[in-house]
This record gives C-alpha cells, sequence and structure tokens, in this order.
C-alpha cells in the first residue's frame, strides 16, 4: 500500500507543472481513494454551535434563601436535615432565646402604648377641632401616634423574622402568653441544602442557621474560554444532546485568574409548569454547547484550509479535479467561515488537502501549514 501512495504521488509530481499553472489536480478514482480524499458540501451559516463546554448547575440567586434570626440563642431541636424537601412554614427546628423572649415583652409594651396613643389620638383630635387645645398640642399627638406605629412595625419585623406569623402576633397580643422556646420555619418551598448549626448549639445574631434553595428554579455556570465569551451574548441558546436547555442572563465582565476562562451564568428554560427539569440538580456538571450568532459566509471545517505563501485558500473538487481557491476567512471555534471565494454547495476538500498541497508545491508528500 505504501508503495501504491508513493506512486501515486511520484505521478501526482510530474503534473505539478501543468496543476500550478491551472491551479488544479487531475486525479482518478485510485488516486483519490489512496490519498483518502474526502470532500464538504458548503452551506450558509445559519447557526453555529461552539465545542463542548463543562457547566455546572447551580441555584437561581432570587428563589434560595439564607435563614437567620436577629437574636442570639441555642437550637434545643433540628427536624429537618439537608436534602429535606420543605414548603413555606414548614418547621425546621426549635430555638430557646431570652433574647427572643424580651422582644415579645417590648412588643407587647409597644402594643399597649400605641392603644393608649390610639385613645390620645381620637381624643386630641376631637379638642382641636372644637378649638380646645392649640395646634401644637396636636401635631405632639399625631407625632406621638407615628413614633409608636414605627416601633410597632419594626418590633414586629422582628418577630416574623423569628419564625412568627400574623396569627402568632395576635395570639400574643391576646394570651400574652411569652415563651422562650420558638419553632423556626421555612420561608420559602424548596431543599434544605445545608444546616450550619446542631442541638445545643449556640448562635449569634445574625448568623446563617439553614441554606434553602428552590430546585425547581435552576442556573448553569459556564467556565467559558475567552475567545467563546467574546462572541457570547445575552440571551444566547444553550444545548444539550442538540436540545435548548438554558439562555444565556449574564456575561462575566473578567477573566478568572486561575482557570483564564469567563464565567457566562444561563437560566435554564423552564417546563410547562414554569419549573426547571426536574432531572438536573444543584451541582450536577453537565458538558454543554453555545449557540453563537451567525455570521454572513459559508462554514468550512478546520483542516480544509491550507496556507500556500502566506494566503488561505481551499480545493475545491469539480469531477475528477481539484481547483485551489483563494478565500477569505473568519476563524470560528469549530471551523471557518468563509466570506468570499466559495459558493454555497461547493464541494472543498477537508480529508487529505494536506496532501493536495504537498502536489501544488511539488513536494510529494503531505505538508501542511493550515491555520
Amino acid at each position: 500500500m505504501r508503495y501504491m501512495v508513493c506512486r501515486i504521488l511520484l505521478l501526482a509530481c510530474l503534473l505539478a507543472a501543468g496543476a500550478r499553472a491551472e491551479q488544479a489536480i487531475q486525479l482518478d478514482s485510485e488516486q483519490v481513494a489512496a490519498l483518502a480524499i474526502e470532500v464538504y458540501l458548503t452551506g450558509r451559516v445559519e447557526q453555529q454551535l461552539s465545542d463542548p463546554v463543562m457547566a455546572t448547575v447551580t441555584l437561581s440567586d432570587q428563589h434560595q434563601r439564607m435563614l437567620s434570626l436577629p437574636v442570639s440563642g441555642t437550637l434545643q431541636q433540628l427536624r429537618v436535615l439537608p436534602g429535606t424537601r420543605v414548603v413555606a412554614g414548614t418547621g425546621l427546628g426549635t430555638i430557646v432565646s431570652r433574647e427572643a423572649l424580651e422582644l415579645q415583652r417590648e412588643y407587647l409594651a409597644a402594643r399597649d402604648q400605641q392603644e393608649r396613643n390610639r385613645a390620645s389620638k381620637q381624643r386630641d383630635q376631637s379638642l382641636y377641632k372644637g378649638g380646645t387645645i392649640p395646634a401644637k398640642r396636636w401635631q405632639q399627638t399625631l407625632a406621638e401616634w407615628g413614633q409608636g406605629e414605627a416601633l410597632l412595625t419594626e418590633l414586629s419585623s422582628q418577630l416574623l423574622a423569628l419564625g412568627f406569623n400574623d396569627d402568632d402576633l395576635e395570639r400574643l397580643q391576646k394570651r400574652r402568653e411569652l415563651s422562650s422556646e420558638l419553632l423556626l420555619r421555612s420561608p420559602i418551598d424548596g431543599v434544605v441544602l445545608q444546616s450550619s448549626t446542631s442541638p445545643g448549639k449556640s448562635f449569634s445574631a445574625g448568623e446563617a442557621l439553614f441554606h434553602i434553595g428552590d430546585a425547581g428554579y435552576l442556573w448553569l455556570e459556564l467556565k467559558a474560554p475567552q475567545a467563546l465569551a467574546r462572541q457570547a451574548g445575552v440571551g444566547d441558546k444553550i444545548y444539550l444532546d442538540s436540545k435548548v436547555i438554558a439562555t444565556v442572563l449574564q456575561v462575566g465582565a473578567a477573566v478568572d485568574p486561575a482557570s483564564q476562562s469567563v464565567l457566562l451564568t444561563a437560566e435554564l428554560a423552564p417546563s410547562a409548569e414554569g419549573r426547571n427539569n426536574a432531572s438536573l440538580m444543584p451541582g450536577q456538571s453537565l458538558l454543554v454547547q453555545l449557540a453563537l450568532q451567525a455570521r454572513s459566509g459559508l462554514w468550512l471545517p478546520r483542516d480544509s484550509i491550507v496556507n500556500i505563501a502566506g494566503v488561505s485558500q481551499v480545493f475545491v473538487q469539480r469531477e475528477n479535479s481539484y481547483e485551489l481557491r483563494q478565500v477569505q476567512l473568519l476563524p470560528a471555534l469549530d471551523g471557518w467561515v468563509a466570506l468570499s471565494g466559495l459558493g454555497e454547495g461547493e464541494a472543498v476538500v477537508y480529508s487529505g488537502s494536506a496532501a493536495l498541497k504537498g502536489i501544488v508545491m511539488g513536494l510529494g508528500e503531505a505538508g501542511n501549514d493550515a491555520e
């Protein structure tokens, strides 16, 4: 076989002078087979997919919560473990907190004071309208009422952050029963991703106790090569197994020093119920492709381009001849886009182009400086 190939190349070299003049090489079917020549029919670029890129499934920032408390205390009981699915209001654990007890006292005192402020407001409003008290007295009464409302709102918010709901506040006001033991409730539907405390462990005000995320709303994070990131834009589609699974939300504005990549964030496409594909889970790694914007030209395989004397050229098949054609190119991630020099549907050599280049250059052997 090696002898046959050498004989074919030698024969082709004898025709090289004519090939240079006409920029075409004549080969019979036996020679074509021996040189393993294969062609690609050019087509207009409609949608180009990038090389596979590693992506990680993450939780949407808008659908996860870090649960912390405005008071310090001790976790008494843990009711859920990481991985547990919960709905809003599910009990996560119980705590004991003297600060929570004092907060309830302050709330009841503020509620009582505001009832007195309400009575003063109603009384002074009537007296002011009747001309019995001056405007300054009425303004002072209104100011006290406003301050009381602000304090009551603040204390109510802190109790709600402790896991109280509106019914709990109403019950506290009516029964006036204080408790240092409180039930922590999940603020959203989702999955308990992390619990940073354990029974008997103390915690400080503002310390994160539970991390909860809704796994129905997921993102993809892609560490994209810089060349890919420069071509990506908001709204570009992400493909997995030839199907669209996500849309780019943001292209990072900085390069990661360690990996020299750029972070792309994409939102997974929702299902008919408005939630993401349940088969994907946070932390899962995927190989995906990014759909790049269409370019005005014809796509060519990477190996089809040969460089002769600094000029980018391709071999175009015409029956049994191979014509050398100069092309104007733009680089693509997995090939080239020819802006000129070719027509749609022409047969361009991609396998065996190095051998044809050797023939044209009179080398008698394959050599390839393809860009």
